[in-house]
Order: C-alpha cells, then sequence, then structure tokens
C-alpha cells in the first residue's frame, strides 16, 4: 500500500508542535516552522539515500525498533513538561548513528541557509525532529504491521 511520507509528516507538524520546538529552543514560531518543512524531507532523503548501503540499513532498523510510536501525540506537553532536553539527546544520538557528525553539520549548516535560524540552532532542530520523524514512521509500521525491511521498501 503506498502512502505519501510528507502528507504523514505534515499532519503531525501542528502549530501546537511548531510552538513548542519554537519555545523549547527560543526562537521564532515561522523560522522553526519553515526549518522543521525543511528538515522533514532533509532527513528522509538521507535516510532512503543511506539504504543503499548495508550499514545504513541496519542503523535505521536499529533505531527504528528505539523510536517512540506514540511521541507526537504529546509532544507539547514533552517539551514544554522539561523532557526536551532529554529528546534532543537522545535524537542528537540517533542522528549521528543515522548520518554520522559530518553530514549532520553539512544538514544543520543547509537549513540554517533555508530558515534563517543560526547552524547551531538547527543542529538542536535535527535532534528533535529525528526522534519525531522516527516515531511517525515506527507508528506507521505497526499500524500497517510492516517489519523494518518493509517500511524501508515503502520509503524508496
Amino acid at each position: 500500500m503506498a502512502f505519501n511520507i510528507m502528507d504523514m509528516v505534515l499532519k503531525q507538524i501542528t502549530p501546537e508542535n511548531i510552538g513548542a520546538v519554537a519555545g523549547m529552543l527560543g526562537e521564532d514560531k515561522s523560522k522553526v516552522g519553515s526549518a522543521i518543512s525543511g528538515a522533514a524531507p532533509a532527513i528522509l532523503g538521507g535516510l532512503v539515500s543511506s539504504f543503499s548501503k548495508p550499514e545504513g540499513r541496519q542503523a535505521f532498523e536499529q533505531q527504528l525498533e528505539k523510536a517512540d510510536p506514540g511521541l507526537m501525540d504529546n509532544l507539547a506537553g514533552l517539551l514544554g513538561g522539561g523532557g526536551g532536553t532529554s529528546l534532543l539527546d537522545s535524537g542528537a544520538s540517533m542522528l549521528g548513528s543515522l548520518f554520522g557528525d559530518n553530514k549532520t553539520n553539512m544538514l544543520a549548516s543547509a537549513l540554517s541557509s533555508f530558515s534563517g535560524l543560526s547552524s547551531t540552532t538547527c543542529k538542536s532542530l535535527l535532534g528533535l525532529a529525528t526522534p519525531m520523524l522516527m516515531g511517525m514512521l515506527r507508528s506507521k509500521s505497526k499500524s500497517e504491521n510492516l517489519s523494518s525491511g518493509g517500511l524501508i521498501d515503502m520509503l524508496t
């Protein structure tokens, strides 16, 4: 069954969620909204390109298992309740595992140019966006009863 991953992502990126991320980062909501809209396809593109290597597929499968499929259900509460720092830390680790530090820095720099936010803020935003996206993908795989390989096939 085909699905549009960007439609799924955009439905979850509500004004409330953007506001929660902007509040945690101390940034303007419109810039954060712009950055998130650019981060999602960039992360997805990086994931899909990493699938061409066995270690990329393996890293994705490992991180998918760790992802919280219900994260987006209470993102604003989590970020507002002080859980943002642990989410940011786990997201940075997840991002590093999936892409490595060099690609993460390049992605943050490109996102900075796109959104007008600093590269440091964009790196933090990527640290938040990655577990959000992986949680959405895990939720999709659970609801469709897909293995990680099946999800990879859908994404590619």
